[in-house]
């Protein structure tokens, strides 16, 4: 088992981690998410758990929508536009 995580990039990436172990599960996508925060209340802490618990379901929530392309992230188109490079004149 993993040991306790609280810092933010390793509870990032055990979040990933349980994403793709919950993803080779039959589990519905509720049950999945319900297994994911499972397991982070025990390799969190308990204050961390309370109090970043929304924040995991939305994350979770997240890379589900970036996973199933719902949310396409346009980060290179961003860096080619004339509103970015002229700070935002296109607005």
């Amino acid at each position: 088992m993993m040991e306790n995580v609280n810092d933010g990039n390793a509870v990032f990436d055990t979040i990933v981690l349980l994403m793709n172990i919950a993803e080779k599960t039959k589990l519905s996508g509720v049950d999945k998410k319900g297994m994911i925060m499972e397991k982070l209340a025990v390799l969190v802490s308990p204050e961390t758990f309370e109090r970043y618990a929304p924040l995991f379901i939305i994350i979770i929530d997240g890379l589900v929508s970036i996973s199933r392309n719902d949310i396409v992230l346009l980060l290179n188109s961003a860096k080619k536009s004339p509103c970015i490079k002229g700070i935002f004149s296109c607005v």
